[in-house]
């Protein structure tokens, strides 16, 4: 209908409908007029879904250590300031390498919490995907990187959904703990009555995280070890983890990071702007990614999609 299509987002209700079609001299019932809109808002929201499934790329990594996630998510806030989660997660299976609770991470937390993530693995990542936290952009994280030849891929700035691998691991972690609703709720009662300068304060925070800690480990023991997973052909995530080909088997890392180092130069010479630049920096490095063998991207339906040519170029 012309005039509802018309009409400004936000300002699109039956009422709205109604009184746009009376400035033209035509009357609508009530309840005609809400069973129209109910009917065009949902023809309009299947023709969004579709446009956004028919652009989505989704990456499918093929062997274990290729890629880990890795990510922070607020938790609550108590006197002495913020409680997060920081969660390392592989991202061949939705498998959880490592779990820290506390206050906002320091780069050295994050590089702490890696360690940890890499003792449990056995060796370190070729790619490891990330926010645009502080800690994670430091000049300290960049060269613990560089030390251990692993590349950073950085989501663009405010797209959550170019890590969805941990996201969805928070948000799993913490459907288990119970903790959906935590950060509305507040700190933790055991805090009410204590103030920042007595001596208990610290020993009773201490305690806290320290249980918020082994309730996360716990979760995670339960989602990695104890849950089949249909998309996993009925498997556990550690199961198809131990079956799984090791990234290193099939390419070398001083041979990959290499090729993505070389590749991220030839953009970094380009004249671009900040995020179009970030863009294609991501997209260098899924590239060299699919090139090797390591991850497979299909767009849409299952449509495959193929390494940008200009990216390829040697």
């Amino acid at each position: 209908m012309r005039a509802w299509h018309e009409l400004a987002p936000g300002h699109d209700g039956f009422r709205s409908l109604r009184a746009a079609l009376k400035r033209e001299g035509l009357k609508l019932a009530p309840r005609l007029s809400q069973r129209l809109v109910s009917a065009l808002k949902r023809k309009r929201a299947r023709r969004e879904r579709r446009r956004v499934e028919h652009g989505r790329v989704k990456v499918e990594v093929l062997a274990r250590n290729v890629m880990w996630s890795s990510d922070e998510s607020f938790l609550e806030r108590d006197l002495q300031g913020e409680v997060r989660s920081s969660v390392v997660r592989e991202t061949l299976v939705p498998k959880t390498l490592a779990v820290a609770i506390g206050p906002p991470a320091t780069e050295d937390d994050v590089m702490r919490l890696w360690e940890c993530a890499r003792t449990e693995r056995g060796c370190w990542p070729l790619v490891i995907s990330l926010d645009n936290g502080g800690a994670f952009r430091s000049a300290l994280v960049q060269e613990f990187l560089h030390e251990r030849q692993i590349i950073a891929l950085y989501n663009l700035p405010r797209t959550p959904q170019h890590n969805p691998f941990v996201e969805r691991a928070i948000g799993e972690l913490k459907c288990v703990i119970g903790q959906d609703g935590l950060a509305e709720r507040g700190g933790d009662p055991s805090q009410a009555r204590v103030c920042a300068p007595d001596p208990g304060v610290r020993a009773t925070r201490m305690c806290k995280l320290a249980r918020l800690l082994c309730s996360w480990n716990n979760a995670a023991w339960r989602l990695d070890h104890l849950t089949p997973r249909a998309d996993l052909a009925g498997l556990t995530p550690d199961e198809v983890d131990g079956i799984a080909p090791q990234a290193e088997d099939l390419v070398g890392r001083e041979r990959f990071y290499n090729a993505v180092r070389a590749a991220l130069t030839r953009v970094a010479q380009e004249q671009l702007k900040p995020r179009a630049r970030r863009r294609a920096e991501r997209e260098a490095i899924i590239c060299k990614l699919q090139e090797h063998g390591l991850v497979n991207r299909t767009r849409g339906g299952g449509r495959s999609s193929r390494p940008s040519k200009r990216t390829r170029v040697a």
